[in-house]
């Protein structure tokens, strides 16, 4: 949370037994929503792996829009990199 500047980062994991029945958007949307509606924070920022497409688009479902991607960010188990994509949401 950065208070002098009004906005927070959010991020969230998911166990892979659960992926895919919708329990990171409702939660992402309840939880980004109570920020900008009851704490009063101007933005939510999160990021994620630019491969991590389901991240991706339960961002976007949950209103979030891409503001930029920084190549070359993360580390990969192969020992290559890949980028990150950033993400932000207002009201």
């Amino acid at each position: 949370m950065n208070k002098h500047n009004n906005y927070c980062t959010i991020g969230y994991v998911i166990c892979y037994e659960y992926w895919g029945n919708g329990y990171a958007a409702e939660a992402l949307n309840a939880v980004s929503n109570y920020l900008l509606t009851e704490r009063d924070y101007f933005l939510i920022e999160a990021s994620c792996h630019e491969l991590n497409t389901q991240s991706i688009r339960v961002l976007e479902k949950c209103g979030f829009k891409k503001d930029g991607y920084i190549a070359n960010r993360r580390l990969n188990e192969d020992g290559t990199y890949s980028g990150v994509n950033f993400f932000s949401k207002i009201l």
